[in-house]
């Protein structure tokens, strides 16, 4: 009795081991991987569940991997465009499909002063417009401030309009 205690007892603290070396590792890497270091090595653990924990931590980190490669790309993209915007010696401002500010270069800004350059993505053309009225930046030539503003709506949506 006391040698198949002792069999049992052994064979138990085997198995364990065998469970928990590999869960430890894996948890180790998890670790790494949550703070963003993808160089790390993860260990093969076989065709069992922790097999398969490592499957989905390589694909984790493959995507992890590319998903950030895309941001190193977007973001040098958008250097890029930023820099050539600061070329052009006109005014000029960028906006999204609902007419809201992307980015705009310093001569627009300097020419709207009122606007922070940080304040304004995310503002619609309308709201710029509305600010200038508010600022007082605005030569109404009579009309009323409900049409000024509609009027350079209307020229703004109008590929051949100009704002001025």
């Amino acid at each position: 009795v006391v040698i198949v205690l002792l069999i049992g007892s052994l064979l138990t603290i085997l198995v364990l081991r065998s469970i928990i070396g590999p869960l430890r590792r894996l948890n180790r890497v998890i670790g790494e991987l949550t703070q963003g270091r993808y160089d790390i090595e993860i260990p093969i653990e076989g065709g069992d569940e922790l097999g398969a924990m490592s499957r989905t931590l390589r694909l984790f980190r493959a995507g992890a991997i590319e998903k950030k490669r895309l941001e190193d790309e977007a973001e040098q993209q958008r250097r890029t465009i930023a820099a050539a915007l600061e070329a052009i010696s006109d005014g000029f401002v960028l906006f999204d499909p609902q007419d809201r500010v992307i980015l705009a270069n310093s001569k627009f800004c300097e020419f709207f002063p009122d606007h922070a350059r940080a304040s304004l993505p995310g503002q619609s053309f309308q709201e710029i417009l509305e600010q200038r009225l508010a600022g007082g930046q605005v030569d109404l030539a009579g009309a009323s401030p409900e049409e000024w503003i509609a009027q350079r709506l209307h020229i703004h949506k109008d590929p051949a309009g100009f704002v001025g």
